[in-house]
């Protein structure tokens, strides 16, 4: 990749995008070690992921200003190419299809092609569940119970469909990182700790968004299932911190870490990222306020997300 401008746009990409990402990844493995038979947290999870993506995408496409560029990281369009038609003289068009560019080389079309498959896949997994739920079309009637009543017989795939969305949720939250660490910007070279950092918060922030989530849809009888969400999002804020004092000292070692921690930017990753975003969650949820801030140290943990992408995007382009 050569050089990049990118703007606000993209940091809410990599955030909603890595946010999907993790929230899938979270409840996936919660229902795989049996904490969630009924597949709530992985149907939540779906039902937030996908416009998570959806949105992600079309703020890469406002991002790219040309609307129909974005169409280049799957489409190839051929040249037009004329053809002269022998005996009468006379020259007819011939336009070749367009073809499908899939580059194993480009974080971007990896990317773009990753996001495609998570979203075709939790689409279809979200279709099965609502058929698999629906009422026959003799009770309901009308065209939603028909539709119903023709995607109920392969509801036995949305097994094969939620291991597809798992492999691509982790793919998903590794783009967000690659896609930065893969480009000829320095600070973003600098270290291999890029992917692992946005891995860490990606997966933090989407676990922070199911727990919102869960509590905003009135599921609050499920305080097992909250607290161990919350010792959960504990346990990766923490690790988020350790990689990230790993990412900083890597950076100061390279000799690049300046514009990412001083000045005004420097303002926003000191208070946004680490005070707001991991320091004060991780006090919450060890002092006496745990019960009393049962949104707050999720809501934080996003907000740190959001900050941490945007001065590691604008940090890199300085």
């Amino acid at each position: 990749m050569g050089e990049l401008t990118w703007g606000t746009p993209l940091f809410f990409d990599l955030w909603m995008a890595g946010m999907a990402g993790g929230a899938y990844f979270a409840a996936f493995l919660i229902h795989l070690f049996g904490a969630d038979e009924e597949k709530r947290l992985l149907k939540l999870a779906t039902y937030i992921g996908v416009p998570l993506v959806l949105l992600g995408v079309l703020a890469i496409i406002i991002d790219l200003g040309e609307p129909l560029r974005a169409f280049n990281i799957y489409v190839g369009l051929r040249p037009w190419s004329w053809q002269v038609v022998s005996g009468g003289g006379a020259a007819s068009l011939r336009a070749w299809p367009p073809s499908v560019t899939f580059h194993l080389t480009s974080p971007m079309s990896l990317g773009g092609w990753i996001l495609v498959i998570f979203s075709v896949a939790g689409v279809a997994l979200i279709a099965l569940w609502l058929a698999e739920s629906a009422e026959s079309p003799e009770q309901r009637g009308g065209f939603l119970g028909w539709v119903a009543d023709i995607l109920r017989p392969l509801v036995p795939a949305t097994k094969a469909l939620t291991w597809i969305g798992f492999v691509f949720a982790i793919l998903l939250m590794a783009y967000t990182g690659v896609v930065l660490s893969a480009s000829s910007q320095t600070l973003w070279q600098a270290t291999f700790l890029v992917p692992p950092l946005f891995v860490a918060s990606a997966t933090s922030t989407g676990l922070a968004a199911l727990m919102i989530a869960l509590q905003l849809t009135g599921a609050r009888e499920r305080a097992a299932v909250m607290a161990q969400l919350r010792k959960a999002l504990t346990v990766l804020v923490i690790v988020q911190l350790v990689v990230l004092v790993g990412f900083l000292l890597w950076l100061s070692v390279a000799g690049v870490v300046g514009p990412l921690i001083s000045g005004t930017l420097g303002l926003f990753f000191w208070v946004g990222v680490v005070l707001l975003g991991l320091l004060i969650p991780l006090g919450l949820e060890f002092s006496a306020l745990r019960g009393r801030a049962v949104l707050a140290s999720p809501a934080l943990v996003l907000l740190g997300g959001l900050v941490l992408r945007a001065v590691v995007v604008i940090g890199g382009q300085m």
